[in-house]
This record gives C-alpha cells, structure tokens and sequence, in this order.
C-alpha cells in the first residue's frame, strides 16, 4: 500500500494552495488556512506556486473570503484576482466561440465532441470561471478531419506553418504518431482538433465514444461532451501522461470524486478494458494524500492491488512540487526524472519499445529544418538524433 505522504513534507505555501483548492472545506481544513496565513509566508513564492498549477481563479475566491485578516497580503490577492478575472472573461469568449462552431459543425451534420475546456468547469464547479482554460478541444472522427480543417479556415482561422506545408508521405506519418492539430483566429482562440486522445497508448473507437456521448445545455443550444465515466478516464489519462504536472487537473479528478455520482463499476470495467487501471490508482492515491479525497469503497481494493499505480504516485511528487515551469524539458532540473517517470508510465515491454523508438521518429518540426522530398523520406530518420540535439542545446542556451 501507498506510504502516507506526511504534511511537514510540504512547504506553508504548497500546503495553503493545497487547501484552497478544496471546493468544500471542513471547518478544519479553514482554520489551517487561517493558521497558514497568519503566520508568515512567501507570498510572491506562493503566488508563482498558484500560477504554475492553474489554480488562481478558485484560489482567489477562497483567499477573498478571508482577505479581512491582517497577514494577508493585498497585492498578491489583487494579482491573483485580475488574472481571475481575465480568466473569466477568457472562457465565456472560448464558450461563446464553442457554441457558434458546434452549431456550424451541426449544420453539416459533422460528429463532434468537447473534451475538457470551458465546459468542464461549468459542469464540475457550477462556473465556468472557475477553472482555467487556454484552448478548446474538440475531437471527431479520423475521416470527417480534412472537412472541420477547412470550416475552420473558411472561419478565419489559421494553423501553423509547419502544419500546413507538409507533403503527403508527412501528413500521412503526423496521423500516425500526433493526435491533434492546432488553430488559431485573430482574437487569439486556439482549437485543438483532435482524431483521438493519444498516439501512443488508449486506443479508443471514435463512434464508441460518440454513441455513449452526453450533452449540457449552453443558451438554447445542445453540446456534446464525453459521458461521465469516460470524461473522467480521460482526465485521469491526460493528467498522469503529464506527471499531474498542474494541479488543477487533479483538482477536477478529486472533485468528480466527490461528487461521487458515477458508476464506479463501469469505471473499472472501463479502465481495464482501456489499460489504464494502474492511471486510476495514480490518481486517486494523490487526490486522496494532496486533497484529503475519500476514495470511494468500490475502489479500495484496486488501490491497494496496483503496484505500479503506487510508484507513479510516489514518482509523480517531485513533478507536482516543482514550481518552476518547463521543469521537465531538456538541461531543466526534471528532465532525467521526467524521462524515468514515462518509461515505468509505459506499463510492459512492448509499450517502453514503443516509447523509446517513438524518439527515433521525425516530428512534425523536423520537417521545416529541411525538406526532403517524399522519395527521400528515410533522410529524416537519419538526421533526427541530430534534430534532437540541436533542439536540446536551444534549450540550454534560452
């Protein structure tokens, strides 16, 4: 079983973000808070803790309701509050635009579906503002790409250079090994496309997910979304591919819990079937040490059976404590870990093959460092440990 993490493990300012991303706080869990901030903290250390995990607009409300104590600090809870709000006025642009692309998606009788964003806060915390959001992700099938590519340029919206310039040997190996295509307008929303979660790992039917689809009501108009023991997989998934790198995804794993409105036992069934029980224990085991989360009684035994699910859980500490950003990237302090942390992700020896050979494979941005002609393809695999380097030390010199 999971070692209890023990609170003196924490600093002050990790263990009052902690505690105020709690939505429903025991009367216990404020008088900490109250303890916490009366005595003194970093305050600028705690604010960039705060906007690392993606935390500030929940973090602010709970902060405001205590911003009469006199240990307070007022310019940290004025910062925290402006970017709360440019997060507010952000997603109700996001969902405005999510509407009037679904609606036109409609029209033409395109299946598509809205993954996390916006909408994952309206139905989690009863606000959209309350959760963070830099994109909209909507995911469609395989075969209806190239159509919603063009609405969107037809929209005014643009990809990226490296995207659009690529041959059709390119396009062909970027649907294979990539799972989403990026857009942007010039009011600055970004669209993730995506044909399906991952390349690597959680292979998933698109009509098995579309036929099982929900959908929320956003001003007379209908949205679909994933239902909700798929969308909480998917969370589970996306948060621990990225080590729960930012705390507000576990934050809304930790909140869907306890609501505890799903059917635990299609989770399971759901998660074997997927693979990715040893994910579910992860989560539930750091929602439970980090957010004091009552796991619920269906899945006790997991937790307590899943070995790898608890070292990841342990692995995944030094990456969630980690205030610095791009910590995991190349030369930064986390990289060697990060890499160690995926390698035991890639649960078997057929996924660490594939998860060490993926290196070997040109990316979609070795493709404008030179261009081969699609005969000449194989050049690509040739100069891609050399690619990889030279990326490596821009890294080290920025």
């Amino acid at each position: 079983m999971f070692k209890k993490i023990e609170v003196e493990d924490y600093s002050p300012e990790m263990k009052l973000l902690r505690l105020c991303c709690i939505k429903n706080r025991t009367d216990r869990q404020q008088a900490t808070i109250v303890e916490i901030i009366s005595h003194k903290i970093d305050w600028e250390l705690f604010v960039k803790t705060v906007m690392k995990h993606r935390v500030y607009p929940i973090v602010y409300q709970t902060l405001s309701e205590l911003k009469s104590l006199k240990t307070m600090d007022d310019v940290s809870l004025e910062f925290l509050r402006k970017n709360a709000r440019k997060n507010a006025i952000k997603v109700l642009t996001l969902t405005g635009e999510l509407v009037r692309l679904f609606s036109l998606l409609d029209k033409v009788n395109i299946k598509a579906i809205s993954i996390k964003g916006p909408l994952l806060g309206l139905a989690l915390y009863g606000d959209l503002a309350l959760r963070t959001s830099k994109d909209l992700d909507i995911l469609v099938g395989k075969e209806d790409l190239d159509t919603v590519k063009n609405m969107l340029i037809s929209e005014g919206y643009r990809q990226p250079e490296y995207e659009t310039n690529i041959t059709p040997k390119q396009k062909k190996i970027i649907l294979k090994t990539s799972h989403h295509f990026s857009f942007v307008n010039q009011n600055g929303v970004n669209i993730e496309l995506h044909w399906r979660y991952y390349s690597q790992g959680y292979k998933i039917q698109f009509n098995e997910v579309w036929d099982r689809r929900d959908s929320v009501e956003i001003a007379g108009n209908k949205l679909n979304v994933l239902n909700s023991e798929e969308n909480f997989l998917y969370l589970v998934f996306h948060g621990s591919k990225h080590g729960w790198m930012r705390l507000r995804w576990l934050c809304d794993v930790s909140e869907i819990i306890n609501k505890n409105d799903l059917q635990w036992t299609s989770v399971i069934k759901r998660a074997e079937h997927l693979d990715v029980s040893y994910m579910l224990v992860q989560a539930l085991i750091l929602a439970r040490e980090l957010f004091s989360t009552k796991i619920p009684e269906e899945l006790n035994g997991l937790v307590k059976n899943d070995r790898l699910g608890n070292r990841l859980a342990k692995l995944a500490l030094p990456i969630i404590n980690e205030i610095e950003e791009n910590a995991i990237v190349p030369g930064k302090s986390l990289y060697i870990h990060f890499k160690k942390y995926l390698m035991a992700w890639n649960k078997g020896l057929v996924k660490k093959i594939v998860f060490v050979i993926q290196h070997f494979y040109p990316s979609i941005v070795d493709y404008q460092v030179v261009r081969f002609q699609d005969k000449h393809f194989f050049m690509y695999f040739l100069l891609r440990p050399y690619f990889k380097l030279q990326r490596s030390w821009q890294k080290l010199d920025q």
